[in-house]
């Protein structure tokens, strides 16, 4: 799994992640070409991320330039995705995609769609 450092979700995910077990590449500043570099070196399999770079992974140069076809699940937050970029990075990576609604709207209350183990994508 990789997170950007300076969100929200970092600081709140970052400890249930690490205590189930997760290997977690914490990035130190949000690098769109760092964030694919790792996907393929590392092979990230979990992938939280947001409408801009959920746009990247189907369109443009990084998306070709980087193997990113360890990914097996794409979580994200309240914000949307636009239902061709869903349906393509869905049809390009043949992934799991869930978004997650907020209660209260407090970032930090994040309850997923799904459930899984730990075991299961990470």
């Amino acid at each position: 799994m990789i997170y950007p450092s300076g969100h929200i979700s970092s600081f709140v995910y970052l400890p249930i992640w690490i205590s189930s077990g997760a290997t977690v590449i914490l990035l130190v500043k949000l690098d769109e070409e760092l964030c694919f570099q790792s996907i393929e070196k590392y092979k990230i399999n979990l992938l939280p991320t947001y409408p801009a770079m959920g746009r990247k992974l189907v369109r443009g140069e990084l998306a070709d330039k980087y193997d990113l076809s360890s990914i097996k699940m794409i979580i994200t937050g309240e914000a949307a995705f636009d239902g061709k970029v869903f349906e393509a990075i869905v049809k390009k990576y043949n992934v799991l995609f869930r978004e997650s609604k907020q209660k209260f709207h407090l970032t930090t209350s994040q309850i997923f769609k799904v459930h899984m183990k730990s075991t299961d994508y990470m």
